[in-house]
């Protein structure tokens, strides 16, 4: 597993993000003093949908959304095995999981 950050995403506002799956944390690398928020068991990649800050968490087979302004875990949407890929567009949350053995991203929030 890797020990320094394999996911980064940014805000309209400066933030930038990072996912540490070493640590299974999700951290604002802009702000390093800033709590990192604990997601769960190996966080992957991370994307915002609009103004939700979201994370896939590899071991947790979910994704997590985050408050970015508390770091707290407001949700989270279990979605099968092993998420990695995620991204936002046409309105949607977008997820892709290796381990489905599908080159096709699932839909898995509507905005």
């Amino acid at each position: 597993m890797p020990s320094g950050p394999v996911g980064l995403v940014a805000d309209g506002t400066g933030t930038v993000w990072a996912a540490i799956p070493a640590s299974d944390a999700l951290v604002q690398v802009s702000y390093p003093d800033a709590a990192p928020a604990d997601v769960g068991d190996t966080p992957l990649r991370a994307a915002f949908s609009g103004d939700e800050l979201w994370v896939s968490v590899f071991g947790a087979g979910v994704l997590a959304e985050v408050d970015a302004a508390t770091g707290d875990v407001t949700r989270t949407l279990e979605v099968g095995a092993e998420p990695e890929g995620i991204a936002d567009g046409f309105g949607s949350l977008w997820v892709l999981e290796p381990a489905r053995r599908s080159a096709t991203d699932r839909r898995v929030w509507p905005r």
